[in-house]
């Protein structure tokens, strides 16, 4: 029987302990719940130095949360996933809440989350990203086994997870900024080469200050306008290398480096080689 206030007694709670080798390596779920709650329910926690994550789905009723400094009403359907380090509260909107939660953990995950949350938004409509509902089955399946948890399938879940927020959402709106960014972004992956393509150029193309630009690029793209484009060369360079006996140096032409010499020293900084130590590796 579980003593959390609000909390009735059909309700349940896994808790796995990972080991050594999970905590390194995989995806992991410590505790998880599947919870039905009456009007009396209530939850906060103050900011910690907490790096786990967590998921809450609203399957009947609603919760009213407070997380960021905003305050949303959470129907059935809706799922949020938030930073356990930040402080939030969450509580019923009435009687017979019905919610399924977890922790998620592991290298990988918080940036995970912070990835999908910056281009999904924290609360998720479940109805955009096909197949999440099944994989959340199968993760507590594996949370209800008595005969042992499989960790590693638990980590593939997870894993799967993440992959479906990221690849589905298609309903969700796209807002103009996000609109311009991902369309600057199509630009340089065009013009790469040209070598006076710069961050400045590019904010002037989209009629923003240079500071606006890079602000939401990255937090659009998850790099900054510069990392995007040095990305985008040393991939044509890595294209090149593999399919051409070109010199570095007419290489260094045609992906928008300065000099051969630059061409090396960025190629050496990203893949920790040469150019031509990567095309003999790969020959």
């Amino acid at each position: 029987m579980l003593i959390d206030q609000g909390v009735l007694d059909d309700s349940l709670r896994f808790f796995h302990e990972a080991d050594p080798f999970t905590r390194e390596n995989l995806f992991y779920i410590e505790r998880a719940g599947i919870y039905h709650c009456d009007s009396t329910y209530q939850f906060a926690r103050e900011a910690t130095e907490i790096s786990t994550c967590q998921m809450i789905l609203v399957e009947e009723g609603g919760l009213q949360m407070q997380y960021r400094g905003e305050e949303r009403e959470m129907r059935a359907g809706d799922m949020i996933l938030m930073h356990l380090g930040e402080p939030h509260l969450y509580r019923s909107a009435g009687d017979g809440v019905r919610m399924i939660w977890m922790h998620l953990d592991g290298h990988g995950c918080l940036p995970y989350v912070r990835l999908i949350t910056r281009t999904r938004g924290n609360t998720i409509k479940l109805r955009a990203f096909p197949g999440v509902r099944e994989i959340l089955d199968r993760i507590f399946i594996l949370l209800d086994k008595s005969d042992g948890m499989d960790s590693h399938e638990l980590s593939v879940c997870v894993h799967y997870f993440f992959s479906l927020m990221m690849r589905s959402g298609h309903e969700r709106f796209e807002t103009e900024i996000e609109r311009s960014i991902r369309a600057s972004a199509a630009y340089i992956q065009i013009h790469y080469a040209e070598e006076d393509l710069s961050v400045p150029l590019l904010a002037s193309r989209e009629a923003v200050s240079v500071s606006y630009y890079v602000r939401n690029f990255r937090n659009i793209m998850g790099s900054t306008p510069h990392q995007f484009i040095l990305q985008t060369r040393i991939n044509a360079v890595r294209e090149l290398l593999d399919t051409t006996s070109l010199s570095v140096e007419t290489i260094a032409e045609r992906c928008g480096f300065c000099s051969a010499s630059h061409l090396i020293s960025a190629f050496r900084k990203e893949t920790g080689m040469t150019p031509l130590r990567f095309r003999n590796l790969w020959r």
